[in-house]
């Protein structure tokens, strides 16, 4: 399972507090959590996760990850930190090809998990604002942008053979 990343794994802490602090504020940290959270961790008969919990029970753990690294990189100073939210798992080019089952179209149920955890970034990104002093914590979006590509990449351009390949390693490469 992921897990975040330490700041004391990022930051070395031998110098001053102070310096420390000076540093990671004025850094924009972005952390993004990966589709794999879902299609592998979460999905996959491999890792009977489904079996141990509910979906909603697996975005509320993912959630409480993200509150854990913010927490940590808060405490030593950080105050920009960007969120992105999931796209459209259940649209990606593996799960649909081996969707045969339904004409290779997108798996909702992966789709529902992914908007259900995006809600559930978006509060606790208000939530940690309002209660954290000088935290800039911003939500980028990219379920409906990717959602329209996949369902109409005509209307983005000329579109060649190659197009699919590109776009599966940029949904593999930006999680």
């Amino acid at each position: 399972m992921s897990s975040s990343v330490s700041i004391h794994n990022v930051i070395p802490l031998k110098k001053e507090r102070s310096s420390t602090s000076k540093t990671t504020r004025k850094k924009l940290r972005r952390y993004v959590r990966n589709t794999n959270d879902f299609l592998e961790n979460y999905f996959a008969l491999i890792t009977g996760r489904f079996k141990e919990f509910t979906v909603d029970q697996f975005e509320d753990f993912l959630i409480g990850l993200a509150r854990e690294f913010v927490s940590e990189i808060y405490e030593p100073g950080a105050r920009k930190i960007s969120f992105s939210g999931l796209g459209a798992i259940g649209c990606l080019p593996l799960e649909r090809t081996t969707n045969v089952l339904r004409d290779n179209g997108c798996i909702e149920k992966y789709n529902k998990a992914a908007r259900g955890f995006n809600v559930k970034l978006q509060a606790m990104i208000k939530e940690l604002c309002a209660r954290c002093r000088g935290l800039r914590l911003r939500y980028c979006p990219v379920y409906d942008g990717l959602l329209k590509i996949i369902q109409n990449p005509s209307s983005f351009g000329k579109f060649g053979p190659w197009a699919l390949l590109v776009l599966g390693l940029l949904c593999f490469l930006n999680g």
